[in-house]
């Protein structure tokens, strides 16, 4: 069954490269996919060759159909100043376990989320890209029971790669139905909100659990205050099972979170304290970026825990004070234009999916991982590039009856 699963991924990296030559913007999201396939393939790096696919599908995307002008030079002028600082303040500490390769690598993982949302959609290829991020999830789990040959493993749904990654794929998949319903008025996308909710459920993830409850709460409390009447139906009658069904979920999430009548963290604390500690030998400009994946094994591992789970710490510990403000500024700006350019009327989608992801940050490695990274970045990127595109063919026609007029 290895043996398939390998084929499965090797065929899915040479549909993306052919699609990328053909239709480079409709093959984005497909290499964002290769991303949650997260195949075992022993004899290349495929978690490598997926990054950089993305990267260079958005990159023929641009060059053929130009950027996202609307998003402005900011957040790529800071990532270009944090590479240049990282790479010289860093350059005399390469060594044997850390050199260009870890830094290069890790920094490609930051920039590709950079790549996406440049990128220009058009309408058809937009609304592919959230299907896919939709049916992501299934996907993964589908690839995953093919390889485990059962649907649960210790009581937690299978998937493809980590099991921490499936929540995270399942709560945009959440989102990006929602757009399907809110934007394209395809109604039927509606059951996807609640089979991805389902999934998180499943995974007993308690960061995936927040990070989904925070993005369909206003689409429930939505439909609650417009007293839908389809929307009470399916309350009224499947409500009871449903009610079952969260009430054993969330049982299974509290006895993984209560142990012997305290809170398990899974060593986050202890492992925190570690890291904060190390990044005091360069508060101000970090141990280079992609440095902490090099010492885990020394100081980290031995105490349970095998990275930093919490991308503010990680970029405090990596790029110093330097490297975390610009970041944080990156983001900031990349987050002020999704909420002026957002693609529907209704803000508050944009919000709270800005909010939940700040808060699985704190528990998890949301940026420094493209299986994360990748997919969030491409919906930020679906969520604002249309309303933009929008505003230019707007611009464009006022411009044309202006000069005709004269």
């Amino acid at each position: 069954m290895e043996v398939i699963i390998n084929i499965i991924g090797i065929m899915l990296l040479l549909w993306v490269l052919l699609s990328s030559l053909l239709t480079p913007s409709k093959a984005i999201p497909l290499a964002v996919l290769t991303l949650v396939g997260s195949f075992s393939i022993n004899f290349f790096d495929y978690n490598f060759i997926a990054k950089m696919l993305v990267v260079l599908t958005c990159g023929i995307s641009i060059l053929r159909y130009g950027y996202n002008k609307k998003l402005g030079k900011g957040p790529f002028l800071l990532l270009t100043g944090m590479f240049l600082v990282q790479f010289f303040v860093n350059y005399f500490r390469f060594n044997p376990s850390y050199g260009f390769i870890e830094f290069s690598t890790s920094f490609a993982t930051i920039a590709m989320g950079f790549f996406l949302i440049y990128t220009k959609w058009s309408d058809i290829n937009r609304k592919f890209a959230l299907k896919m991020i939709t049916w992501s999830a299934i996907f993964a789990v589908l690839v995953g029971v093919l390889d485990k040959r059962s649907f649960f493993v210790d009581g937690r749904i299978v998937s493809v790669g980590l099991f921490a990654h499936l929540p995270f794929w399942s709560s945009l998949g959440i989102y990006s139905a929602i757009l399907l319903d809110k934007y394209y008025k395809q109604s039927k996308y509606r059951i996807f909100i609640y089979l991805n909710f389902f999934i998180v459920l499943l995974t007993q993830s308690r960061g995936g659990a927040i990070f989904a409850f925070v993005i369909i709460l206003p689409f429930i409390v939505n439909g609650i205050k417009k007293l839908n009447m389809k929307f009470l139906f399916v309350i009224t009658f499947i409500s009871p099972l449903v009610l079952g069904f969260i009430y054993v979920a969330i049982t299974k999430l509290i006895d993984r979170t209560l142990v012997n009548g305290s809170i398990n963290t899974t060593n986050r604390f202890e492992a925190w304290s570690v890291i904060y500690e190390l990044s005091s030998n360069n508060r101000v400009f970090g141990l280079g970026i992609g440095s902490l994946k090099t010492v885990t094994g020394e100081y980290i591992i031995s105490q349970g825990f095998s990275a930093a789970h919490n991308e503010y710490l990680r970029f405090l510990y990596e790029s110093g004070v330097i490297g975390l403000l610009i970041i944080v500024c990156a983001m900031i700006i990349v987050f002020k234009m999704l909420l002026k350019n957002y693609i529907i009327e209704e803000k508050k989608y944009a919000y709270f999916l800005i909010t939940g992801f700040l808060i699985y940050s704190l528990t998890d490695n949301t940026v420094s991982a493209g299986e994360f990274w990748g997919p969030f970045m491409l919906c930020v990127s679906l969520s604002f590039s249309s309303i933009v595109e929008r505003n230019w063919k707007y611009e464009k026609q006022i411009s044309e009856r202006y000069h005709s007029s004269i």
